[in-house]
């Protein structure tokens, strides 16, 4: 197996977390487990090695109260992965090594009432069939918050390389234990998550492979990269046991000195809204101090002169949801981060001026394009060019930009583009909201997004 070996690293739980930035606290406490700040990672059958490390400026988090959760992707010199069986005939019939791809990033959980923390690997290893779904599009999954409908395995190892325990997930729902039956990690701390004795099992086999790659340079100056073929490490045995135990996927087990912070579903301790909806239980639009809540909806709905308006109204181009300072906020349909601003601090005024946003454009299979603006916001999670699924944290509202006058209430402004058409954004809400602003309906989150191209 590919293992991911932090020198120095004890993993003990009775760090004091420093009263600061959540990821900051958390890069902190990796830094002290693991002063070398590289990852050395490698199979235990071979003598090479891959040099990695935490890429803390994508590092993304979210929280539980007390409880938060950084994950952090990696930077390698070189590529590797985990592939099923599947996946490998999948890529041998259609020579796309896009089947062959796992994401693994480092889990950071902490916990700032009991002051501790515990790190560790996760890996995403979607299903072929998921992956065709989707695209190919398949790695927004966070830590117990999973894409939509995801189906694939997910793995976890210990920062020394230990295989602690996976699942496997059919729709998000948890279908199998995976216990790895190889001798070098029989000797775990961990336990892994017991089943029932009269529950079907059987072996199931998955490789790793690695790609090592070159930069060249002319007198000097970088001029490419190139990789060589993947190569098969080695062919893990498994066991897979049918679970049906209301498990979330994460992971569990408890060593002689402590125990893993337990980490809740995040529609338990921090709701998510319903697919369509960028903050959980919408309750109304904000009021502007002139116009009142109209001057919150999308249109001619302000005082003032506007030749969008024919000079009878002021022209508004989106839509004002109240909530406070912080609250969480998610993406309303899937799609690629093209523009963020998110260079201003909390409450920075700047007249006609958005402050700290995010747009995501999701692309229909017929072309079409829709691009959602998030404005006014205190942080910013993603990049441009990140791919986002629907109801994945990407920021916190706020007061920023024109927001952060004494006199603006804190609100989250939305604005739509369909096809590159301004449009209300109340229509794409899965909570239905009257023309005065008050909720008609709340969203049921158990119904599909009903928008459609």
């Amino acid at each position: 197996m590919l293992f991911c070996i932090l020198y120095s690293c004890n993993e003990e739980y009775t760090h004091e977390l420093p009263e600061d930035d959540v990821i900051v606290a958390a890069q902190n406490w990796f830094l002290n487990e693991n002063p070398q700040k590289e990852i050395l990672k490698y199979s235990h059958i071979a003598s090479k090695q891959m040099k990695m490390k935490p890429l803390w400026e994508k590092a993304f988090y979210r929280k539980y109260n007390d409880v938060s959760v950084v994950e952090v992707p990696i930077l390698t010199q070189g590529n590797f992965g985990y592939a099923t069986i599947d996946g490998q005939n999948e890529f041998g019939t259609s020579g796309d090594t896009r089947f062959l791809q796992s994401l693994t990033r480092i889990v950071i959980v902490s916990n700032k009432k009991e002051r501790k923390a515990v790190g560790f690997l996760m890996t995403l290893v979607p299903d072929c069939e998921y992956r065709k779904r989707n695209n190919h599009k398949v790695f927004v999954s966070a830590y117990g918050v999973w894409q939509k409908d995801f189906s694939g395995l997910i793995l976890y190892h210990s920062l020394d390389g230990r295989y602690l325990n996976g699942w496997k997930l059919e729709n998000k729902i948890v279908t199998h234990t995976i216990q790895l039956q190889n001798d070098a990690d029989q000797n775990l701390d961990f336990k892994i998550i017991p089943t029932k004795q009269d529950e079907a099992c059987y072996n199931y086999y998955m490789t790793t492979w690695t790609q090592t790659c070159t930069d060249w340079y002319l007198n000097g100056e970088y001029t490419n990269t190139t990789c060589n073929a993947g190569s098969e490490e080695q062919v893990y045995l498994y066991t897979f046991c049918n679970y049906s135990g209301g498990s979330t996927g994460t992971i569990t087990g408890s060593n002689a000195n402590s125990s893993l912070i337990e980490v809740p579903e995040l529609n338990v301790n921090e709701a998510v809204p319903c697919e369509g909806d960028p903050i959980f239980g919408i309750n109304g639009i904000a009021p502007t101090s002139i116009s009142g809540v109209v001057g919150g909806t999308f249109g001619c709905v302000r005082a003032g002169s506007d030749p969008k308006c024919n000079y009878t109204h002021g022209y508004h181009g989106g839509l004002d949801l109240k909530c406070e300072q912080n609250t969480p906020v998610y993406s309303m349909l899937s799609g690629s981060v093209i523009k963020v601003v998110k260079g201003f601090a909390i409450n920075e005024y700047s007249s006609e001026s958005y402050g700290n946003y995010i747009t995501i454009r999701h692309t229909y299979p017929s072309g079409n394009t829709v691009d959602i603006k998030y404005a006014h916001l205190n942080s910013v999670y993603y990049s441009v060019g990140d791919e986002v699924v629907a109801n994945v944290l990407i920021g916190r509202s706020g007061k920023t930009g024109n927001a952060a006058a004494p006199s603006v209430v804190a609100h989250l402004h939305i604005e739509v583009k369909n096809s590159g058409v301004s449009v209300d954004p109340a229509y794409y809400l899965a909570t239905v909201l009257s023309n005065n602003g008050t909720v008609i309906s709340k969203c049921n989150p158990n119904e599909q997004p009903f928008l459609m191209d």
